[in-house]
């Protein structure tokens, strides 16, 4: 690493300030190692969450059982919202007796929503450079889209064009916490879910969580840690991130929000901050 990156770096005590000194892992207290029952593991969550760096983590480091696997993502899709499962199918295949634990990967909705204003992926709505994240519209938004003024509209939309459909949210804080208060208020089916943050920081941890206890596999040796990017393909293009930009990003964290949008994200959704609270992302 050059001077000029090693300045940009957060400190430990920053890091541990915001997400703690040690990863979150729970909902594999009935767990595969437990119960002599191994599973299969299918990645879930939401675009730019790092669903590609947690398979390939997965699929480098656990050694399955039982002719289980590690699936790149579940079989609805893994940025389908769950509760459109029954309406959706992915490309990969998976045995019919197979079963799948979901692996759902969550991230700190603020720089998540931020990263969305570098790429978007499937999320649609209106911004521009002066003003994202936007949440709530401005001046500079009412100029530039006379579809809100039109609308008076009081926050930003957003639409997703699935195969089965188009969803849309009241904004990407909606977007963000409907998606994962799916997955998490989920009491039919059985699913994990860990923080893009943990991936970044206790990788060894984290891995060896999910394919001890949650899957009955065993972690490979030597443990091997990914430094490049996880993201391949022609979706992702120039805009790969490694963990070294994902630390970067984590000290300016609400730098692009305006007074507004983070006055919105605090009052406007108590089921949002529910979820933060509950996976430790500090509000602002």
């Amino acid at each position: 690493l050059d001077i000029d990156v090693i300045k940009l770096l957060p400190t430990w005590e920053e890091v541990v300030a915001l997400y703690g000194s040690a990863p979150i892992l729970r909902d594999c207290s009935s767990s595969s190692k437990k119960t002599n029952n191994p599973v299969s593991l299918g990645i879930a969550g939401m675009f730019g969450t790092g669903t590609n760096l947690a398979s390939s983590y997965l699929k480098q480091n656990c050694q399955m059982t039982q002719n289980r696997k590690v699936h790149w993502e579940v079989p609805w899709g893994k940025h389908v919202p769950v509760a459109n499962a029954s309406r959706s199918s992915s490309i990969s295949i998976h045995d019919e007796d197979e079963t799948i634990l979901p692996v759902v990967i969550l991230r700190d909705p603020y720089p998540w929503m931020t990263s969305l204003c570098i790429k978007n992926y499937g999320a649609q709505w209106l911004h521009s450079n002066q003003h994202c994240p936007n949440l709530v519209p401005n001046e500079v938004d009412m100029q530039q889209f006379p579809f809100l003024q039109k609308k008076q509209s009081s926050t930003i939309p957003v639409r997703i064009q699935y195969p089965f459909g188009t969803l849309k949210w009241e904004s990407l804080l909606h977007l963000w916490t409907d998606w994962y208060q799916q997955y998490y208020n989920d009491d039919t089916n059985k699913r994990v879910m860990i923080r893009y943050e943990d991936l970044i920081l206790f990788p060894f941890e984290t891995i060896q969580y999910l394919c001890q206890e949650c899957a009955g596999g065993h972690l490979r040796q030597p443990f091997t840690y990914i430094l490049p990017s996880a993201k391949v393909g022609p979706g992702h293009g120039q805009y790969r991130t490694n963990w070294i930009t994902a630390l970067i990003r984590r000290r300016r964290r609400v730098d692009e929000f305006t007074k507004d949008d983070l006055h919105f994200i605090q009052n406007s959704s108590p089921e949002a901050n529910r979820l933060m609270s509950i996976f430790h992302y500090p509000t602002i």
